[in-house]
């Protein structure tokens, strides 16, 4: 029951959210996929239970020991 614009905005940001957990896009490119600012892109990772930030535990050593 959508209209054409609903239905292409909808895939967009299924695509866009997608293609951000499969670590395709980056945080920014994804939004911008999506149409949307990237606080409204946030908001949707959270609605879909996709993390923000995705590091397993060597990723997560490496990314703190950089820091060091």
């Amino acid at each position: 029951n959508q209209d054409r614009e609903e239905f292409t905005q909808q895939t967009r940001l299924l695509v866009a959210l997608q293609l951000f957990k499969n670590h395709k896009l980056t945080f920014g490119q994804a939004s911008e996929l999506a149409g949307m600012k990237k606080e409204e892109f946030l908001i949707e990772l959270d609605r879909h239970g996709i993390d923000f930030i995705d590091y397993n535990a060597s990723e997560l050593e490496a990314e703190l020991a950089g820091f060091e």
